[in-house]
């Protein structure tokens, strides 16, 4: 015997207020979107003039609901374009790693950037060497004062060219366990060998020095 699962009638009327709004601004340029193969970022301004690119951050840093909501907002979008519910899904990937390990100062900025519409963020984990093996990786960041050098080169780098931010994972000590290689981490709070995060502003390449 199964239970019948339903949304709170909270949640239905967010249903309902973003379907409304799917239907009538994105649907009419889904086709247009598609065909000219262009990132809309007029959608994008739609999406954060309405405060949709809020839902599923913490409240903290101007952000609203929870993964529920969020993918309650996510199946609306798609229902008129995958290519726009994309906006907000690839942010979101980028962010992950900063809400999970970053700094209060980096989730400031980067979080509520993403919330405020200043921010759009791409994630830089695959290598020419290695796809989701991130234990495979070979990009290393090594600490230079109160700095970092970061050396190595992504590829396939999710909404590259878009993002104005770029969550880059690299080996902070290759000689350290490689069980822990693929642990979020931030570059200023990881000892052993792990991924560290880097946001990278407006790079122009990404390539081994």
């Amino acid at each position: 015997m199964t239970e019948n699962f339903r949304l709170s009638e909270e949640l239905e009327l967010f249903r309902r207020t973003v379907r409304e709004l799917a239907e009538a601004k994105i649907a009419p340029r889904a086709a247009e979107i598609d065909a000219k193969d262009e990132y809309p970022h007029d959608m994008h301004q739609l999406l954060v003039r309405n405060d949709l690119m809020a839902i599923g951050y913490p409240e903290e840093f101007g952000g609203s609901g929870g993964l529920l909501e969020f993918c309650v907002f996510i199946e609306e979008i798609c229902r008129v374009s995958a290519g726009v519910s994309l906006i907000p899904v690839v942010s979101r990937l980028g962010s992950m790693p900063v809400m999970l390990a970053g700094n209060e100062d980096q989730k400031k900025e980067l979080i509520g950037g993403v919330v405020r519409g200043d921010r759009q963020l791409a994630y830089c984990l695959t290598e020419p060497e290695s796809g989701s093996d991130a234990a495979a990786m070979r990009s290393r960041a090594v600490r230079d004062g109160d700095s970092w050098v970061l050396n190595g080169q992504k590829r396939f780098i999710t909404n590259a060219g878009i993002a104005n931010a770029y969550t880059y994972f690299a080996v902070t000590d290759p000689d350290g366990s490689a069980a822990r290689s693929t642990r979020w981490g931030s570059a200023d709070r990881r000892r052993a060998r792990c991924c560290s995060i880097t946001t990278l502003r407006q790079p122009r390449t990404f390539s081994a020095r």
